[in-house]
């Protein structure tokens, strides 16, 4: 056997067998994406509840209900809003049925040709697997790492502190509960095939630069923000927005000239594949 024959056996066999275990780590993801969500619930109310310790064993007469009563709602929003996300996904799009075609069209690169759901469906690209199951994964990282970053930054900060104290937690929150939501909407239409998957996840990336845009602009405009607290802010925000770049640079191109992507969100394939797929 020829030394080029061996090479590309071999190169077949690999990522045969990486496309192999990413679909596996899709079904795993699809299996216990609501339990994964259940322990982002149960730890936000864990750290949620340390953090609320620490400020009444710092202040006790903050000890009744009623003075921390914010801080409760607000952790509990935070636990709640990936799992109100799954919820509305799981309702607005079932397994059982391919969700039909936005009536627009916003992706026009390249020249494409239309299939059926069936054909799509018998494809082997269609469906969640290769570097689709990296981007769900790395969504679903996003919002943990977001989660840990908030609760090692962010103490509890009640109603009665310095208003660009209660001004920072309070958009330190809405961003936690605003980019958890909008994070899990985009991986459960991933993992259900909603055609309207790859927009929800530029109009995410778009909502997360302007919010950390927003955060600095009402940050700055506070009086009284203690100097060093701006100077911790300022990396804080430029880090979110590297980030979130960084994810646009690398995830874009492959949301509008992937093959699977293509099959999988708009039932499409391009002209010199389309005699390919079964008949």
């Amino acid at each position: 056997m020829l030394p080029e024959t061996i090479l590309q056996n071999c190169i077949a066999a690999i990522r045969k067998r990486l496309v192999n275990e990413s679909a596996r780590v899709a079904r795993f993801l699809d299996r216990n994406l609501f339990r994964m969500l259940g322990g982002w619930a149960a730890l936000t109310l864990i750290f949620g509840a340390i953090r609320l310790a620490a400020l009444i064993i710092a202040h006790p007469q903050l000890s009744r209900i009623a003075l921390v009563a914010d801080l409760i709602a607000s952790y509990a929003l935070v636990a709640a809003a990936p799992l109100a996300a799954y919820a509305l996904i799981a309702r607005s799009f079932p397994k059982d049925k391919l969700p039909d075609q936005p009536a627009i069209r916003l992706c026009h690169f390249g020249k494409w040709s239309s299939v059926s759901p069936t054909e799509a469906r018998d494809s082997p690209e269609f469906g969640m697997s290769g570097l689709l199951v990296s981007l769900v994964a790395g969504l679903a990282l996003s919002i943990t790492m977001r989660m840990v970053e908030y609760f090692l930054a962010m103490p509890a900060v009640p109603y009665m502190a310095p208003d660009w104290a209660v001004a920072m937690f309070r958009l330190m929150t809405f961003d936690l509960v605003l980019f958890g939501f909008l994070y899990t909407i985009c991986i459960a239409m991933a993992l259900r095939a909603a055609p309207l998957f790859p927009r929800m996840l530029c109009y995410t990336w778009a909502c997360d630069l302007l919010m950390q845009l927003a955060i600095a602009r009402h940050m700055a405009s506070i009086a009284g923000l203690p100097v060093d607290v701006a100077q911790a802010l300022e990396p804080y925000v430029l880090v979110n927005i590297k980030k979130t770049l960084i994810s646009v640079m690398i995830w874009l191109p492959y949301l509008i000239v992937s093959n699977r992507v293509n099959l999988t969100f708009r039932l499409r394939v391009r002209f010199d594949r389309a005699t390919a797929l079964p008949a």
